[in-house]
């Protein structure tokens, strides 16, 4: 850039000199213009030394003024530090204690996120040391010594407290800031799970692992979790499509397979899967079921299977001293036998048009026999016809219902149960 000035200003010089027409006052001129030229160079070459030299002397400044705020922060993290160390050796001893293991059972058994939160809250060994881990972790994101700092090099320091924290420490902790709202207004702690969030604090977390001895895998944890689930759901979806009564949900949801579902960990893609898809199981295991028992009662109820017992007897009328007579002493002649109607599928069929009525009984005189190998009658009586109908017409009334899927309304607000708690699990998560 110097250089082209230079030239520039010789240029002029010359064309000063040449344009001029006394040769003297041409030279005179001429030279005046390369003092000139010379002395803009050297300005030029001081003014970008100076500022050469400014700029050293600012990166210079700004180095000290990182190494102060490095060492301001380095200084104030490790008193918090010392300060959560001291608390999460009381939480420690707390939970190895008896009445420490007691409280570890109720928070992360099958109970609410809500119902943890209020077993937590205010606890005199827990919410200290979760108040100062906050500060902690808060310290590190709002005062960190780098205000352009990448997230990674915040984790840094946040790494080395999760290091220092023990396996059924970081659950509690992990549950301390899952209740982020009730009724849909966020509280204090979705600020602290956020800030979990961002320093990704539960990626080697193994929440499952406080279920069960430390020798039980996670995978044989939650696949136990999930049959026994699984089990209920199926003896629910039987017994609604049986058409009888359904009691209380035995599904469970341990808190730590929750806690799981809403932060990043090992377990955290398949446990929300799980999680918030369970409604779906119950639809296919409804159209499962159903399937299979509409295969079975189209079985069952051909005439010649739900019949069979009665299908190739006679239906005799008799007097009272003739069913006296065939019933105890065996006397049927083949003659009595022939003469009444043989009992097939068209005589049942036309039998059941009878017992739609709800009163109908069938004469009590009627016995349907038939002879053995010895000629001795077999005998079934009247009322046994009467309450084999009445179970076909009953069992053949719930096919048509199934049919029509009468029954799937009933699986809908179960359904419509268990996604509202999948929601309301999704809601606590702060993103």
């Amino acid at each position: 850039m110097f250089i082209d000035a230079f030239m520039a200003w010789v240029h002029h010089a010359w064309g000063v000199y040449f344009n001029k027409p006394d040769p003297y006052v041409g030279v005179v001129t001429a030279i005046g213009a390369l003092v000139t030229a010379l002395a803009l160079v050297y300005t030029a070459k001081a003014a970008r030394a100076a500022s050469k030299s400014t700029k050293v002397a600012q990166e210079a400044l700004d180095h000290t003024m990182n190494n102060t705020r490095r060492d301001e922060f380095t200084r104030h993290f490790t008193l918090l530090l010392e300060q959560h160390n001291d608390q999460l050796e009381i939480v420690k001893d707390y939970l190895d204690s008896r009445d420490g293991k007691a409280f570890f059972e109720s928070v992360r058994d099958s109970i609410t996120l809500k119902q943890a939160h209020e077993l937590m809250h205010g606890h005199s060994y827990i919410s200290p040391y979760m108040r100062v881990l906050y500060h902690l972790l808060k310290y590190i994101d709002k005062a960190f010594y780098k205000p352009d700092a990448l997230p990674e090099e915040k984790k840094g320091f946040s790494s080395l407290i999760r290091s220092l924290i023990r396996n059924d420490v970081l659950y509690l902790v992990a549950l301390n800031s899952a209740f982020t709202n009730d009724l849909g207004e966020l509280n204090q702690y979705a600020k602290y799970q956020k800030l979990l969030h961002e320093f990704s604090f539960f990626e080697h977390a193994q929440f499952y692992k406080t279920l069960a001895n430390e020798s039980v895998s996670v995978t044989k944890i939650f696949e136990d979790i999930k049959s026994k689930n699984s089990q209920d759901i199926m003896s629910t979806i039987e017994r609604i499509i049986e058409g009888k009564s359904v009691g209380k949900s035995k599904i469970q949801f341990p808190l730590p397979l929750v806690v799981s579902s809403l932060y990043e960990n090992p377990s955290h893609r398949f446990s929300e899967e799980y999680l918030f898809n369970l409604h779906n199981e119950f639809s296919v295991k409804y159209h499962h079921q159903k399937s299979i028992l509409l295969k079975k009662l189209n079985d069952d109820l051909k005439i010649e299977n739900f019949f069979k017992g009665f299908l190739d007897r006679h239906a005799i009328l008799t007097t009272p001293e003739e069913k006296y007579e065939i019933y105890e002493n065996n006397n049927l002649s083949s003659d009595k036998l022939e003469e009444s109607p043989l009992v097939d599928k068209n005589y049942i069929l036309e039998e059941l048009k009878k017992y739609r009525e709800p009163h109908y009984k069938s004469n009590e005189n009627i016995l349907f026999c038939k002879l053995n190998e010895r000629g001795l009658p077999l005998v079934y009586f009247s009322y046994s016809f009467d309450e084999e109908c009445r179970d076909y017409l009953k069992r053949n009334s719930h096919k048509k219902a199934l049919e029509a899927d009468e029954y799937w309304q009933q699986v809908e607000i179960i359904i419509a149960f268990w996604k509202s708690y999948e929601d309301e699990i999704a809601s606590k998560r702060v993103s």
